[in-house]
């Protein structure tokens, strides 16, 4: 159901910058693949974070949501509708 995990993420991001930047069309539809455009973010990743006494999850969600605002961000500046 696309649920945002860290590597979806960056391909969000990286796809944004790109579209933002050349944008050689006139209209973008984003759509996501099956039932729902997006669960919102990966349970099993939060899981796991919670699971790893090395692993630090509020940084990691902070640094997630920082990069996310960047595809936001990216996204709008994209001139087409």
């Amino acid at each position: 159901m696309n649920a945002m995990d860290p590597e979806l993420i960056f391909e969000l991001t990286v796809a944004a910058a790109w579209l933002a930047d050349r944008a050689p069309f006139r209209a973008l539809i984003v759509t996501g693949a099956g039932r729902a455009f997006s669960a919102g973010r990966d349970v099993d990743w939060f899981i796991k974070g919670l699971e790893d006494p090395e692993h630090d999850l509020p940084s990691d969600v902070r640094r997630g949501a920082e990069v996310l605002h960047q595809a936001i961000v990216d996204f709008r500046r994209i001139p087409t509708p």
